[in-house]
């Protein structure tokens, strides 16, 4: 993307209590790009189960 890395990156993630599993997995996180000409690129995913969504993928 733009042929250039980004310059900055900002990120955050949360995860779901687990009674039966231990992990360091986030179930869900954001980051913002930042590029060196102020352009910015964002990127949110999230791996939980059977969770809630907005939209339907056709």
């Amino acid at each position: 993307m733009k042929d250039a890395w980004p310059v900055k990156a900002e990120a955050n993630g949360g995860r779901q209590m687990r009674a039966t599993i231990d992990d360091q997995n986030f179930d869900n996180y954001s980051v913002e790009y930042t590029f060196a000409d102020g352009t910015k690129f964002f990127y949110v995913g999230r791996t939980i189960r059977s969770g809630w969504t907005s939209w339907k993928p056709s």
